[in-house]
């Protein structure tokens, strides 16, 4: 068995993965606002970018794009 710690945004990352979150769903929203920074970089090393829409309430992933050489 793995004695990794998980990080505590873990449950969000993998939430995006699936689909958008809105911030009616409090947990996830709530987790989103409280480890912005984090999840942002999580997954900006793999070039994935954070989209996240305070206004109207909802967060997604969008890939980034890569300039072709």
């Amino acid at each position: 068995m793995s004695t990794q710690k998980t990080e505590v945004y873990a449950s969000v990352v993998i939430r995006l993965l699936q689909s958008v979150i809105y911030d009616d769903d409090r947990k996830y929203w709530n987790d989103i606002l409280n480890n912005e920074t984090s999840v942002r970089d999580y997954f900006s090393k793999i070039g994935i970018e954070l989209i996240l829409n305070r206004q109207d309430g909802f967060a997604y992933l969008k890939q980034v794009e890569f300039a072709d050489d």
